[in-house]
């Protein structure tokens, strides 16, 4: 089994940003980039009693990857599942990844 920690390690990630509803009941949307450009991201929710990715993260296989613009159409997606609730730093993905190279 490995951490979350230590894939991001492994695969040298850099994050690129993070989006959550962090309230008792939570719901996290992460994404990084490797050095070859690649694009990484991971999204998990739960309760108070554990963290994002602690008993959903086993391996490299859990992330999800892709091009720009696949992590944006998958943030979206991720977005818009979790219209009821308030989810910080949405805005402040969104600009990342419209800076972000294609």
């Amino acid at each position: 089994m490995t951490t979350l920690d230590e894939a991001i390690g492994q695969l040298q990630l850099t994050e690129v940003f993070a989006a959550g509803d962090y309230d008792y009941e939570w719901a996290e949307f992460r994404a990084w980039v490797a050095p070859s450009g690649r694009y990484y991201w991971f999204a998990d929710s739960g309760c108070s009693c554990r963290g994002y990715g602690e008993e959903t993260f086993n391996s490299v296989s859990d992330f999800s990857d892709g091009a720009r613009t696949t992590l944006e159409h998958a943030f979206r997606a991720w977005r818009n599942s979790n219209d009821n609730r308030p989810i910080e730093g949405v805005d402040k993905g969104m600009e990342k990844l419209r800076q972000l190279r294609p």
